[in-house]
């Protein structure tokens, strides 16, 4: 069976999902979104950004050799088709405008993943120029080696990351994530993502029609080749504060 095949029962079955769980009238706009996605080509993403000093802790891959690699590494490792790199990606790195942070053991490549700075090609953002703030960084491409998947290796990666991306002066991280995708919302959620607000693409091709809430340009997050270069920095993340409690509300009860 082929994946066209295979999509309309998937569907099927993710319509009756979202209707048990979220009633018919999220099951409607699902369904008509899929048919808009078939017809027109319509996307819809939401924006999402997440503060990098704020992440959850996670393990640390101690076990790793974990750093950014330079152009000339990029390009051998690229040698071999089993890392899945085009010799294209060591003139990205050597650019300046893209990173690659790898996990290495015994100088060999276990794992990696792209960052974006400044400006994101359309071929990485759903067919979307982006332009980022200064402190942002888009990840566009990630691997790891078939033998070394199931390991929870990404999770392990996280603070490694994390403290690099920091000390080059990276507080946030960029990413797009379609609307009805539940999964990786959830996993975004978890691991601190914001909703910053949405970006819709219509027609297919690699050049659609993008556009935008206004919520990505308040955070310095905009659209296309020539939009300007947005000056300073995105807005200082805050926690959630716990709400005041007005005229005459007593305090919550503790459980004993």
């Amino acid at each position: 069976m082929s994946a066209s095949e295979d999509a309309g029962p998937s569907r099927w079955r993710a319509f009756v999902a979202l209707r048990r769980e979220r009633g018919w009238a999220a099951a409607v706009v699902y369904a008509l979104y899929r048919l808009a996605e078939r017809i027109v080509a319509l996307k819809v993403y939401r924006v999402r950004v997440l503060a990098l000093g704020h992440m959850t802790k996670s393990e640390e891959a101690v076990d790793f050799e974990c750093r950014f690699l330079e152009p000339e590494e990029v390009a051998r490792f690229a040698e071999d088709s089993a890392n899945d790199l085009s010799p294209r990606f060591a003139q990205r790195a050597a650019s300046g405008q893209h990173l690659c942070f790898a996990a290495l053991r015994d100088g060999d490549l276990a794992s990696y993943t792209w960052y974006a700075l400044g400006e994101v090609d359309p071929a990485d953002s759903s067919g979307v120029p982006l332009r980022l703030p200064g402190d942002a960084v888009y990840a566009y491409k990630g691997f790891t080696r078939p033998e070394l998947r199931g390991r929870h290796l990404h999770g392990r990666l996280k603070r490694p990351v994390v403290e690099a991306l920091l000390a080059r002066g990276v507080s946030r991280r960029v990413t797009l994530v379609e609307w009805t995708n539940w999964a990786s919302l959830r996993t975004s959620d978890r691991s601190g993502y914001r909703n910053v607000g949405w970006l819709v693409t219509l027609g297919a091709g690699p050049r659609p029609l993008g556009f935008a809430s206004p919520g990505p340009a308040r955070h310095g997050i905009r659209l296309g080749r020539r939009a300007p270069a947005p000056r300073g920095t995105l807005p200082p993340w805050e926690p959630p504060r716990t709400p005041r409690r007005g005229p005459g509300q007593a305090a919550p009860r503790k459980l004993s």
